[in-house]
């Protein structure tokens, strides 16, 4: 069996695996440390060259078994189950908290398609300056842009929200922003309402299930 058919068995694996525990069919992507894709589900397509810039800006940022939800707004996470590839995974609807399923099989994965990638280096994302002859002018240097990672608590929404539910008017603005972009502190910013109570509300609806609160890695610029 080719490098290929392996990488596909693999995806049909965790496809069928973490489908059961998501509202919709989850999409699979496996790139390595120097972002070169080693399977892409067609769904990711419009996404290629937005995961191949992260990756090899933000692959050393992430520690293992940390993931990222980097775009607002849509149902697209990186997690880092070994140090030389991530698993992108995405879905067309649904909750963006569902995505997080994966964190909890991720593992079961990790040897075989570390087993295929074998080791290698990640591309530095540091700008190197490499001598040059003949240099007619100085040139002003270029901006080197600095990424950390920084770590929120942010709530997902782990429900799909029907016109049967009826929620109080602060519940229904705190379930509206639970996205996966807005952490507690921005909730509370943003509806005006004191911290403490949103966290009182979030955690009566994490009881109830409809939310849940995880360790999100947020990459930003310095």
């Amino acid at each position: 069996m080719s490098e290929e058919q392996l990488f596909y068995e693999i995806n049909k694996d965790i496809t069928n695996k973490l489908g059961s525990l998501m509202f919709s069919r989850p999409y699979i992507g496996i790139i390595d440390a120097n972002g070169k894709f080693r399977y892409m589900s067609n769904e990711l397509i419009p996404y290629k060259d937005y995961i191949i810039n992260f990756t090899i800006k933000n692959f050393n940022l992430l520690q293992l078994g940390d993931y990222s939800i980097p775009i607002g707004g849509v149902n697209l996470a990186f997690f880092k189950p070994d140090n030389n590839f991530l698993i992108i995974v995405h879905s067309k609807k649904g909750p963006i908290g569902q995505l997080l399923a994966f964190k909890k099989i991720m593992n079961e994965f990790s040897q075989k398609i570390s087993s295929l990638i074998g080791e290698i280096s990640p591309i530095s994302n540091e700008l190197r300056i490499t001598e040059t002859t003949a240099v007619k002018k100085v040139e002003e240097p270029k901006k080197v842009v600095k990424h950390r990672s920084r770590a929120r608590k942010v709530p997902f929404l782990m429900k799909e929200i029907t016109n049967k539910e009826k929620f109080k008017i602060d519940t229904a603005k705190i379930l509206e922003l639970c996205d996966g972009t807005n952490s507690v502190d921005d909730i509370a910013q943003k509806i005006k309402l004191p911290k403490l109570k949103v966290e009182m509300i979030i955690r009566q609806l994490q009881k109830k299930g409809w939310v849940n609160i995880h360790r999100v890695i947020q990459i930003v610029n310095e």
